[in-house]
C-alpha cells in the first residue's frame, strides 16, 4: 500500500509538472486588457491640432482620437500623439480610446476646448492696399477710423501687415483693426490710409458677430504674371504664405486655433495695361488660386473672393479729354475687357470662387484708386458675398 501510495504521488506530481509546463505558453500568450488613456491634451497648430496622451505600458496598442463635434479623427499604434488637419472653426474637443486584441477601453474625458478665431486674408496691389483711401478725408474732414464711424469690430478685430508699403510695422503679431496704416510709398506718405479690410471686418461683425483677424499682404504696382507668380521663390507670393503661417503660429503658441475663413484678391490693373500680360490672366489666375489652396491650410469650401478690377473710369476720362489717342485707348480697352472677362470666367468655372465688381465704386482724382468711401463699400460687398460661407 505504501508503494502504491508513493507511486500514485509521484505520478500526480509528474502530471502537475507536465500540466504546468503545457499551460505556461498559453498564459504567456494572454494579452492584457487596455485601460483608458490618461493626461490627454490638445494643442492648436498652423491649421492643425495635435492630441497627446500618456502611453500605456503595453505594446501593440492602437490609439484612436475622435472629436466633438464629430468629423475629425486619427489613429496611431504605440505612439503618444497624433496631428489632425483642422480647417473649420468650432469649439473642438478630443477624446482618446485605446484598443488591442483583448478589446477597447472607455474613451478618455474630452479635452478642454481652446480659443478659435477666423482669419481673413487680403491680398493684391494698390487698391487692396488703399493707396488713396485716406482715413481722414482731405475734402470733408471725416475720419473714417474715428470712434464715431467705427463699430465694435474696430475693438475686437485684429490686423497684421508685413514689411512693405505700409508703415510702421504692427509688431510680431496682429494689432487692433483701427491701428493707423501709413502708406510710405503712396502719394501722401504721411497720411493714414486703409483698404477694403475695414469695411469687410465691420460688415462681417454686423452680419455674424464673428471677430476676425486680417492678414494684409498688399504691394502696389505689381502684376499677377510676374510679381505674384507662385513659381518665383522668395517673391511676394512666398512672403504672403509665410506671413499667414507666421500669424497662425503666433496665435497657436498662445493657445488659439486660427481657421482661414476666406481669401480676398484685388489685383489686375497692371496686367490690364500690359498687352503682354492680360491675354494670360485667366490661366495665371486659375493657377494662382490652385497654389493658394495647396500652399495655405485653407478648407476646400472656404471662399476665394475676386474684386473685379476696372480701369474704365480712367479710359473714359482719357477718351473724353482726347489725351490717350486711339491706339493707346484701344489697347487699354482690350486689356481691361480681357482681365474683367478672365475674372468672370474663373468665378464661373473654379470651385469656391466668387466675385464683386468694382465698376462704379467711388474713386479718387486719378480714377484708378478707390476713395475711402469706395473701399468701405467694397469691403461691405465682399463680406456679404462671403461671410455666410466661412468654414
Amino acid at each position: 500500500m505504501r508503494r502504491s501510495f508513493f507511486a500514485s504521488s509521484m505520478l500526480l506530481a509528474m502530471l502537475c509538472v507536465l500540466t504546468g509546463a503545457a499551460s505556461a505558453p498559453a498564459r504567456a500568450a494572454t494579452t492584457l486588457m487596455v485601460t483608458t488613456p490618461r493626461h490627454v491634451i490638445a494643442h492648436p497648430g498652423v491649421g492643425t491640432v495635435t492630441v497627446s496622451w500618456s502611453a500605456l505600458r503595453l505594446t501593440g496598442v492602437t490609439y484612436s482620437v475622435a472629436s466633438t463635434p464629430a468629423g475629425l479623427s486619427c489613429t496611431v499604434v504605440d505612439k503618444m500623439s497624433c496631428t489632425i488637419p483642422v480647417t473649420t472653426s468650432a469649439p473642438w474637443q478630443f477624446s482618446v480610446t485605446a484598443s488591442n486584441s483583448s478589446g477597447s477601453s472607455l474613451p478618455s474625458a474630452p479635452t478642454k476646448p481652446f480659443k478659435h478665431r477666423t482669419l481673413l486674408i487680403v491680398v493684391g496691389q494698390s487698391n487692396a492696399l488703399g493707396a488713396e483711401s485716406y482715413a481722414k478725408d482731405p475734402v470733408t474732414g471725416i475720419n473714417y477710423l474715428a470712434r464715431h464711424y467705427g463699430t465694435r469690430a474696430d475693438v475686437v478685430d485684429k490686423i497684421f501687415w508685413p514689411a512693405g508699403w505700409l508703415s510702421p510695422m504692427p509688431g510680431p503679431s496682429a494689432v487692433n483693426l483701427d491701428t493707423p496704416q501709413i502708406c510710405v510709398l503712396c502719394n501722401s506718405p504721411s497720411v493714414q490710409t486703409f483698404g477694403p479690410e475695414i469695411g469687410l471686418a465691420r460688415q462681417v461683425w454686423a452680419d455674424t458677430g464673428t471677430p476676425v483677424t486680417i492678414v494684409k499682404e498688399t504691394w502696389a504696382v505689381t502684376s499677377l504674371a510676374v510679381d505674384w507668380n507662385p513659381s518665383t521663390p522668395g517673391d511676394i507670393y512666398s512672403q504672403m504664405v509665410a506671413s499667414v503661417k507666421s500669424e497662425m503660429a503666433i496665435d497657436a503658441a498662445s493657445g488659439q486655433l486660427d481657421v482661414i475663413g476666406a481669401f480676398y484678391w484685388y489685383q489686375g490693373e497692371n496686367d490690364a495695361m500690359d498687352p503682354a500680360q492680360y491675354p494670360a490672366y485667366e490661366s495665371n489666375l486659375t493657377a494662382f488660386i490652385g497654389h493658394v489652396r495647396a500652399d495655405l491650410p485653407i478648407n476646400p469650401a472656404a471662399p476665394i473672393a475676386l474684386a473685379k478690377e476696372s480701369i474704365g473710369a480712367l479710359i473714359a476720362l482719357e477718351q473724353f479729354a482726347g489725351s490717350c489717342g486711339t491706339p493707346n485707348c484701344s489697347g487699354l480697352v482690350a486689356g481691361d475687357t480681357g482681365v474683367r472677362a478672365a475674372d468672370d470666367q474663373v468665378a464661373a468655372t473654379v470651385h469656391g470662387v466668387v466675385e464683386v465688381d468694382t465698376l462704379g465704386l467711388p474713386r479718387t482724382g486719378l480714377l484708378i484708386h478707390l476713395s475711402n468711401v469706395g473701399e468701405l463699400e467694397l469691403g461691405k460687398e465682399l463680406a456679404v458675398a462671403t461671410d455666410h460661407q466661412f468654414p
